[in-house]
């Protein structure tokens, strides 16, 4: 995974937006090094000896060669897939949970590892605000949470004087005899270093974080302690531990320097099944077994060398596949619909496709608050009309590959909070007679849009046309023509815009979106273990005092904002904060600012031979699980292909 502490809330949305429309195939390059005649997963290396078997190999192909593997570096999915190899953990994320990689057990309310800690805040005390849920000093007439306050319920305002607020103190206890790949021990010392490193101005992290961070600390070698500012009672506070690095070599370097170190950047100490061997420039990167990992024990990993290939932005992946050039394609190099070579190579039993369901959910957005003209997308009864003409299913079946799926709520059903929103049935029909309700009316005997007859500041005549953007892939462009005849079916003129995602995500005022100058936008947005509510929460629209608001929507919903806050101030462990996600989808159905209309699955291409891959719909990286891959010779029996 990205290794950022858990919490790095909203702030990194829009990182998230771009990073996904910054994904691209893939191109041939020359590799200088023999390759595999197939690609079985146990290509040899040295020569064989009498008693020394062959070392396995796996070829796993990425889009791109890293920028770079230090920690704080920007996040890329390349980086995030070779981090696989050479760190295991500190934590995990599956099926939306935090899970416990070398952490001896996750700290929960439960156990009594986290805790609520009373503490007296008096005037110009740092607490979290919980209508803004920004990091603030305490005033006259700003709220609070007092003590004991667990939802947008029972916000107080400050009066003056002296008022108890709630804490969280979270303990994190590592597992014994952990070791960096050169032998020195791992510490509780290593975690509060990194920590030091995050909160440094000079690291381009989103310090979201450190600006929560009451204290950080070593308790002995195995143990930290996290303590968070008053009232941040982080909903993802198990998550909470910084990922260590290695105090005895960086210690000498300062944060600036270490942006661009050697020991950072291109050959970092981890503790994973992995160490670097060498990097063939623009080309590949070798690793080979690392003794010291901490499950050696088990067998694994599974492979005793492994090569990340860097196909570039022209390559065609699935050939390179079906020749034995490459093992596994990371997700980043598979496009749906599936190509012809791609149709090949799973017909005729090459390769496998290995998928998960996903967290990206792929939605259409109503503006329903433009910056100029009148909202065309209000009532809520053109929205339901829309969404009626709309066949949620054969966009689905689009993508042309198992586990798509047509969602009902903005999160996939398989999120620990998700609930049903109610969202309509494909019905072209209902759809068409809504419209009318609304005013929008056919033209007796003549093709073409509907137009307006009695809608409010819409003058009349006026075509129902809209625009929809949507960023510059083959995957949405075929959805957006898709959406453009179904609507058409409607009396609905659908014109098709495409933005290079970086253009699309600008924020406010320069993007088309979030600049809120938009009819509708076909887009994706990941799912990450706290919801992210804000999608659709009155306090985050985008505006000049809120530059950065991701509601581009426009809903402004006071009984969804205080489900949203719900969700976010306190732990998920408790009732109240389930009780809030069930209640601001329910909302969201209601409104409708967005149609939900596929959740995409994860994918993972595979040479035959190869056993272990295990695609979650949540994990950072597609590849989080890379030590428990196996050739098939060695292939555990549950995990076989």
């Amino acid at each position: 995974m990205r290794f950022l502490p858990a919490g790095s809330r909203i702030v990194l949305w829009l990182g998230a937006l771009l990073l996904l429309a910054a994904c691209a195939r893939s191109a041939a390059v020359d590799f200088p090094t023999p390759l595999p005649a197939t690609a079985t997963g146990t290509a040899t290396q040295p020569l064989p000896t009498a008693t020394e078997p062959p070392p396995t190999s796996l070829i796993v192909c990425l889009a791109r060669q890293p920028s770079s593997l230090y920690l704080y570096a920007p996040a890329e999915t390349e980086s995030d897939a070779v981090l696989q190899a050479i760190y295991d953990g500190p934590l995990d994320v599956r099926g939306y949970r935090h899970r416990a990689v070398i952490l001896d057990h996750l700290p929960s309310l439960e156990n009594g590892e986290a805790r609520f800690e009373v503490v007296t805040l008096r005037e110009g005390d740092r607490y979290l605000n919980p209508q803004t849920l920004e990091p603030e000093n305490l005033e006259a007439g700003k709220p609070y949470l007092p003590s004991g306050c667990r939802s947008a319920q029972c916000i107080a305002t400050y009066q003056g004087g002296e008022v108890t607020a709630d804490r969280l103190v979270v303990t994190f206890q590592l597992r014994a005899g952990l070791r960096w790949s050169d032998g020195e021990p791992l510490t509780a010392g290593d975690s509060v270093f990194s920590y030091q490193l995050d909160a440094d101005p000079a690291t381009p992290s989103t310090k979201f974080l450190v600006l929560r961070t009451e204290s950080y600390q070593a308790l002995g070698d195995l143990r930290t302690r996290w303590t968070g500012i008053p009232g941040f009672l982080d909903p993802e506070f198990s998550g909470n531990f910084w990922p260590p690095l290695p105090q005895h070599q960086l210690a000498g370097m300062d944060a600036q320097e270490l942006l661009s170190a050697p020991e950072t950047t291109r050959n970092p100490l981890g503790w994973g099944p992995f160490v670097i061997d060498r990097w063939e420039e623009d080309q590949a990167l070798h690793l080979r077994r690392n003794p010291l990992y901490f499950r050696a024990d088990e067998g694994l990993p599974g492979f005793d060398l492994l090569t990340f290939r860097f196909l570039g932005p022209e390559a065609d992946a699935w050939a390179q596949l079906a020749s034995g050039e490459c093992d596994v394609l990371d997700e980043s190099l598979l496009t749906t619909p599936l190509s012809e070579d791609a149709r090949q190579a799973l017909d005729t039993g090459v390769a496998r496709l290995v998928t998960s369901p996903g967290s990206l959910v792929t939605r259409m957005d109503f503006n329903l608050a433009p910056v100029e003209g009148a909202p065309r997308l209000q009532p809520e009864t053109v929205r339901q009309a829309l969404a009626a003409c709309i066949d949620r299913q054969a966009l689905a079946d689009l993508l042309d590959v198992p586990g798509g799926q047509v969602p009902d709520s903005f999160l996939p059903s398989e999120h620990p909070l998700y609930a049903p929103a109610s969202l309509p049935a494909y019905d072209p029909q209902r759809g068409r007679e809504l419209l009318s309700q609304a005013g929008w009316v056919e033209r007796e005997g003549e093709q073409g849009p509907r137009v307006a007859l009695g809608v409010p500041g819409v003058p009349a005549g006026a075509p129902l046309r809209l625009q929809l953007l949507f960023p510059e892939d083959p995957t949405m462009q075929a959805l957006a023509a898709a959406l453009q005849a179904d609507l058409a079916q409607c009396g609905v003129e659908l014109e098709l815009q495409g933005f290079p995602g970086a253009d699309l995500y600008q924020p406010w005022p320069e993007g088309p979106v979030f600049g809120r100058t938009f009819d509708l936008v076909l887009w994706s947005w990941p799912t990450f273990v706290t919801p992210a509510c804000e999608m659709f929460a009155g306090f985050d629209i985008p505006s000049s005092q809120v530059r950065f608001g991701v509601n581009a929507a426009g809903m402004d919903d006071p009984a969804y904002d205080a489900a949203c806050r719900t969700t976010l101030l306190a732990p998920a462990e408790l009732q109240e904060v389930r009780q809030g996600a069930q209640e601001l989808q329910r909302i969201f159905g209601r409104n409708l600012p967005a149609l939900p209309l596929l959740v995409r699955p994860r994918l993972l291409a595979v040479r035959e031979g190869i056993c272990g891959p295990a695609p979650d719909p949540s994990a950072f990286s597609a590849l989080w699980n890379l030590e428990e891959y196996f050739p098939a010779a060695a292939c555990p029996e549950a995990s076989a292909p």
